[in-house]
């Protein structure tokens, strides 16, 4: 029998990537104040969750598994080739952050891509003054595929389903990361405008896509 981690309890959503408020902060002063046309060149927060309880629900095993450990994430569509971070919670109870703006981070604790259940990954959206790795993520659209990489060159495809936008402190987290039959993979990032003062962005884009 194969165990998949189900996130059944969420006890309070935060800033999506909370790494980025606290890690890009110390360049903010560095950026333009204007902020009306900096949308998108402002530090964007992408943690998820906090303190979620999870719990394991017992599947069968599949003839042929699917899930993989991912290792590098393609999306042909707006040029994005990145690699993949491990991250779990933060002694914060947050969900850790890539370790650039480059890479993406997979939440480890999580589905694996390719498995039944929403497996998840963030991505930064900006920093202070260049575009990050899911800059462009907002442009995708039904359809668009996009590609995770195991370290064996195993290549699992993806097609987006929907894209949606949440307030931030109103996402649903369980839709987002609980159980689901599907072989879901969504990606998250900042959408909307900046709080200089909070240091975060007043949404939460998610792509939700499907194992083809």
């Amino acid at each position: 029998m194969k165990r998949l981690a189900v996130i059944v309890c969420i006890l309070l959503v935060t800033a999506v990537f909370a790494g980025c408020t606290s890690s890009m902060n110390a360049k903010k002063e560095s950026a333009s104040t204007d902020k009306s046309v900096q949308v998108h060149k402002q530090p964007v927060a992408v943690s998820m969750l906090k303190a979620p309880a999870q719990m394991a629900v017992s599947q069968a095993e599949s003839e042929e598994p699917a899930g993989v450990i991912p290792e590098t994430l393609e999306i042909p569509a707006i040029h994005v080739k990145a690699s993949v971070d491990k991250v779990g919670l933060l002694p914060s109870g947050k969900v850790g952050v890539p370790k650039g703006s480059k890479t993406v981070a997979w939440y480890k604790d999580g589905t694996k891509p390719g498995d039944q259940g929403n497996a998840v990954i963030d991505g930064h959206v900006d920093d202070t003054v260049n575009p990050a790795v899911f800059y462009h993520l907002n442009k995708l659209k039904p359809g668009d595929k996009l590609y995770i990489l195991d370290s064996k060159g195993k290549k699992l495809t993806f097609v987006v389903k929907r894209l949606a936008v949440y307030p931030r402190n109103n996402a649903p987290i369980d839709q987002i990361f609980g159980y689901t039959y599907s072989r879901m993979l969504n990606l998250i990032t900042c959408e909307g405008k900046y709080n200089p003062v909070t240091t975060e962005r007043s949404n939460r884009l998610v792509v939700y896509t499907e194992l083809q």
